[in-house]
């Protein structure tokens, strides 16, 4: 899908596809502000807005990224970077259907030094060229969010209501909508598929009122389908030597009222070679949603690495949270292992699960290169080491070649100036055979295996106690919160304290997020959910001068991470033995706390198979496993082993306002969801909390504070919580 491109005389890249240039040839730079930062008078609006708000800027082709660098230096002139927490937030949307390389982009850029602060920055998070949503953070204020695909398709994913209920932005939309347009696709002559009505009218749906629009043509087609999608449009002298082009203001969404309903089916698309429609159902939509401004308070139910996560996604928000721990310390429950695993199952095949599995791993990886920075010098906070899949049997192998091919740009390459090992951190996975698997793990393996380099471990205590280092956040301990209450738009915590026996504490908050896994189920609002515990064993494997030597996570029927001390959270008393966190069993219906001998025995015979220079055969063989320490964690899971995230919904309700898909599943029901208000959940993350949860924060906090979602909507439905209600009217 990427673009081909030829170079002039004077460093510009060329579209041989389109035969059209990228920018202007006079001076691409000074093109851009004029036509796109001055002409949506967006110096004058970034001094007016207020701390902790949200301005978006949605953009038809990001070509170099030209413009969404510009747009970065005009944010920072007005918006430096300081400690405050007191600051907005540019969120920047472009689509672009045929995506430059990282090596082409860093060459055009080099024609604007001024604006090397953030190439550097973009260079440094540009993703793989895979078809799809790309939320990147450039700073703690700005985020890009690179759509690769069809602008139409793109955009189209950005709504949140099915092709059958009314084309309004009131309907349409789940988050407050975009700011500023810059229309920058190829000229319609070179490419009319991208000027459609279609593209209109999703602009329409996508847009504040007020918001306005400008592009640096003046053709016909373009000032037709503005002003028919409700735009008031007027034409200006263009830059240079061209001589007109096109500014405009939104000026209500009455005018996409009158839309038809196969117009908008025609609007509504397929993603290409995928297996499963992306569409959104009405059930999703939270009824009558509104953004809660930053001045109200939230509170998180759980100190784990899903509340924690959470806190910080909403702290960076600008928002005041209070996390409420039962125990004494962060990570008590299953969050609680001294070495967790950064892991998940990539797919070749398009479906929720895969899908939602590769962007939960893209953003992971990126949030936690800051935590791996931040703790380089401290080796028992974890390790960017890499995570190593082995290919246990032909068809797992077969499976794993295929992901490879899919995702990785190239292979080993010992040349590679970015790792002396020869590891290309650009790719996603690479394969790799038995030979080169154990070179670079720096053991002997007897399996090939598919290798992620920019995965690796964490200790999830540490990084809990990290996440929880900003001003907006604070923690209450030893608290057990036993039942909510809504009451005068507010929410009542009643607590149980421990060290207080029967007296009952109460808290008021406006806002509440429920992230303590399965005591989710104590809350009348949330005992519907389907959810169930796993029990999972970890062996913790004293460290020897050959296990010292492991590099990487190595996972297969278990996993195994290089050594580090057993040193856990503040509280906890110092511990500097050297050992291997090994795991994890998988067992149901055992509700049992105390370590199992058997489980110990199973956690090393799979580790042996897998890392055969590292197990140490005595142990196995004169039962000294039994005396080895470990730890007991229960994770929540879901039936379809998604995590549940998004605006609690109320059951009864639910279940009357859809009773018809009871009776017949394919039944149209123009209807929003009703959802208990400010009340929210992120839980049922299972095994995979580290991979899981960074996302799923970032989606909570974004839907609270009405940023655009960081993927599909239609994806995002698959998460929602109220999926089980809708699955069990059907079903019966």
């Amino acid at each position: 899908m990427s673009e081909d491109i030829q170079w002039n005389d004077q460093g510009h890249p060329l579209s041989t596809q389109f035969d059209d240039i990228y920018f202007s040839t006079e001076n691409g730079l000074d093109e851009t502000r004029y036509v796109f930062l001055d002409s949506n008078h967006l110096n004058e609006r970034f001094k007016r807005l207020s701390p902790n708000t949200t301005f978006t800027i949605a953009e038809t082709g990001f070509g170099t990224g030209l413009n969404f660098l510009a747009t970065c230096q005009l944010w920072q002139q007005y918006w430096p970077q300081d400690s405050s927490s007191q600051q907005a937030h540019l969120e920047f949307i472009s689509v672009e259907k045929y995506p430059l390389e990282k090596s082409v982009i860093q060459r055009a850029l080099q024609l604007w030094p001024e604006l090397s602060e953030f190439t550097e920055r973009l260079l440094d998070v540009y993703p793989q060229t895979i078809t799809g949503f790309h939320r990147l953070s450039i700073t703690d204020h700005i985020t890009l969010t690179l759509i690769i695909d069809d602008a139409c398709v793109g955009f189209q994913q950005l709504l949140s209501a099915p092709d059958h209920m009314p084309f309004s932005a009131l309907t349409k939309r789940q988050w407050s909508g975009v700011d500023a347009w810059f229309l920058d696709g190829f000229a319609p002559a070179k490419n009319p598929d991208m000027w459609s009505d279609k593209l209109f009218q999703l602009m329409a749906a996508l847009s504040q009122k007020k918001a306005t629009v400008a592009t640096f043509t003046a053709a016909g087609i373009v000032r037709r389908g503005l002003i028919t999608a409700g735009f008031s449009v007027e034409k200006k002298s263009g830059y240079g030597s061209k001589r007109e082009m096109l500014t405009g203001v939104f000026c209500s969404s009455d005018s996409t009222s009158t839309v038809t309903k196969s117009t908008i089916q025609q609007t509504s698309v397929k993603k290409q070679s995928q297996s499963y429609q992306y569409r959104v159902d009405s059930w999703a939509n939270i009824h009558d949603y509104t953004p809660t401004p930053t001045s109200k308070t939230i509170a998180v139910i759980g100190g784990g690495i899903a509340g924690c996560h959470t806190a910080y996604s909403l702290a960076k928000k600008g928002y005041k949270v209070t996390i409420f721990e039962k125990g004494n310390q962060l990570a008590v429950g299953a969050s609680g292992n001294t070495q967790g695993v950064l892991y998940t199952k990539l797919s070749t095949s398009q479906e929720p699960q895969g899908d939602f599995n590769l962007y939960s791993l893209l953003h992971a990886q990126q949030f936690y290169r800051r935590y791996w920075q931040a703790h380089q010098h401290q080796p028992s906070a974890g390790s960017a080491c890499g995570v190593m899949q082995l290919s246990m049997g032909d068809k797992q192998q077969s499976a794993h070649q295929a992901i490879a091919q899919r995702f990785c740009n190239e292979h080993v390459n010992e040349n590679h100036a970015n790792d002396e090992q020869g590891i290309n951190p650009n790719s996603i996975a690479y394969m790799l055979s038995k030979e080169e698997a154990s070179q670079l793990a720096n053991t002997s393996l007897n399996y090939p295996a598919l290798f992620f380099p920019s995965a690796g471990w964490i200790n999830p205590a540490q990084l809990c106690e990290w996440l929880i280092q900003h001003n907006n956040i604070e923690v209450i301990y030893n608290t057990s919160i036993e039942t909510l209450a809504f009451s005068d738009a507010q929410w009542c915590l009643y607590s149980q304290e421990p060290q207080q026996h029967s007296q009952t504490q109460q808290y008021l908050f406006d806002n509440v997020v429920i992230a303590n896994a399965i005591d989710a189920l104590r809350f009348s609002q949330t005992q519907h959910l389907p959810i169930k515990t796993v029990r999972g064993q970890v062996t913790h494997y004293p460290a020897t001068t050959q296990s010292m030597q492991l590099r990487t996570v190595i996972c297969g029927k278990g996993y195994i991470a290089p050594a580090a001390s057993a040193t856990t959270n503040k509280s906890s008393p110092k511990n500097d033995k050297v050992s291997h966190c090994l795991g994890a069993s998988f067992n149901l219906s055992d509700n049992s706390t105390e370590l199992n001998p058997n489980d110990h025995l199973s956690n090393l015979t799979h580790a042996q198979a897998q890392t055969p220079d590292i197990i140490d055969h005595h142990i196995l063989e004169k039962s000294h496993y039994q005396q080895l320490s470990g730890r007991v964690g229960f994770r929540c899971v879901t039936p379809d082993y998604l995590p549940i995230v998004g605006g609690a919904p109320i059951a009864d309700e639910t279940l009357k306002q859809f009773h018809a898909l009871k009776h017949d599943a394919k039944k149209s029901i123009a209807y929003a969801g009703y959802y208990y208000p400010n009340l929210y959940i992120n839980l049922g993350h299972g095994s995979r909390g580290l991979a899981y949860s960074p996302l799923c924060s970032e989606i909570l906090a974004n839907l609270i504070s009405g940023s655009p979602p960081p993927i599909p909507q239609a994806l995002l439905q698959r998460l929602n919580p109220s999926r089980f209600l809708i699955r069990d009217l059907i079903r019966s």
